[in-house]
């Protein structure tokens, strides 16, 4: 004769498993909170030291501009003047004509 299988300690082992799994399922939840909160923190902690270096770089380079603002814009007329020049030159103009023409006799 067949014996029956001993179902109450089948399920009783069944429960144990799954109270088990479920235990460790949110024991690695909390793991992975712990994770994500420690990434936001890092991110933000990046985020900061992004923002700082760009505050930096903008402020080195107003400082840069605000310092060599005559020169730039010098530089940046002379080389409009020089294209205008190369321009006129090459459409056939003479060299006075186009000198009196930007005032820029010396320059010639």
């Amino acid at each position: 004769m067949l014996t029956q299988p001993d179902f109450e300690k089948y399920a009783q082992t069944l429960q144990e498993t799954m109270a088990a799994a479920i235990a460790e399922g949110e024991a690695l939840n909390k793991l992975a909170a712990a994770d994500r909160e420690a990434a936001a923190d890092v991110r933000i902690t990046i985020q900061e030291k992004l923002n700082a270096l760009e505050t930096l770089g903008r402020q080195a380079a107003e400082k840069q501009v605000h310092e060599h603002r005559q020169q730039l814009k010098e530089t940046i007329w002379e080389d409009v003047l020089n294209s205008v020049a190369a321009k006129l030159l090459h459409n056939g103009e003479s060299a006075d004509d186009i000198a009196k023409m930007l005032d820029i006799s010396e320059r010639l």
